[in-house]
């Protein structure tokens, strides 16, 4: 982030939200090529795709990314979504004295619902609520602000966030998901959708495949019955644990044993 855009967070400057939407969009486009943008947006690329294009260049926002949309900017925004629709999170706002951040969106960074959907969400809420304080709307928004510039450490954050997420998931006992998600800092979509995203496989899968594999340890090195092992690793009961086992093994733990005593 180049210092420019530094200064949208370093309480200098006196920020008021307009509006702040979650919004739906078919695919097509909506332009301010021939007028200028009349606020500052920040926008939080839920699903689909969303293409910036502007007369020096284009940029994609994806699932994610957090955009900035300076004011007096030019850009058309086309909404690429033929198989998943398109939505995001924008919250507008103007500035006591405005300042010149470019004539173009900027992508801030990626990967930004781990840290940001929260504020978002509470300022959308805010905008929608039959007893809206303006006052309590700018103070969401320097939270969301303070968010944004925390987000700049997001490769960590998640790091730590998928640290978290395996220890839950491995622990004996089986945490619920949205428990494991309460401890990352994240809802529960938020957190399958970021734990796909960086997995390739979903949280439930990712416990029942190691949990498979301990039991094929399990049943090589050791002495311990069919009925021990489903206990050890805390499947509902034996049968279940031959079922699942056999969903991702092709036979039974019995079967599994006889193979390996060939």
């Amino acid at each position: 982030m180049n210092s420019k855009i530094h200064d949208l967070f370093d309480g200098n400057h006196n920020w008021t939200p307009t509006a702040s939407y979650k919004q739906h969009w078919s695919p097509g486009s909506y332009s301010y090529l021939k007028r200028p943008r009349p606020t500052y947006g920040f926008m939080l690329v839920i699903s689909g795709k969303i293409k910036f294009k502007y007369e020096q260049g284009e940029i994609i926002a994806k699932p994610g990314d957090l955009i900035f949309l300076p004011k007096s900017s030019h850009y058309e925004a086309c909404f690429l979504g033929s198989e998943q629709k398109v939505e995001n999170y924008l919250v507008n706002s103007i500035m006591d004295i405005d300042a010149f951040f470019g004539e173009v969106p900027i992508k801030l960074c990626e990967k930004a619902f781990l840290s940001l959907e929260t504020p978002f969400q509470n300022l959308v809420a805010e905008n929608f609520a039959d007893t809206e304080s303006r006052l309590r709307s700018k103070g969401l928004f320097y939270l969301l602000l303070d968010a944004i510039r925390n987000s700049t450490n997001h490769e960590k954050d998640g790091y730590e966030i998928l640290k978290i997420a395996k220890e839950m998931l491995l622990a004996k006992e089986n945490i619920p998901i949205h428990e494991i998600a309460k401890a990352c800092g994240l809802s529960e979509s938020s957190f399958r959708r970021f734990f796909k995203e960086q997995m390739k496989i979903s949280p439930a899968k990712y416990r029942v495949n190691v949990k498979i594999n301990q039991a094929r340890y399990l049943l090589e090195s050791t002495g311990l019955t069919v009925d021990e092992i489903a206990e050890a690793l805390n499947f509902y009961d034996t049968a279940y644990f031959c079922k699942v086992f056999h969903s991702k093994v092709g036979m039974t733990p019995k079967q599994y044993v006889k193979e390996r005593l060939l």
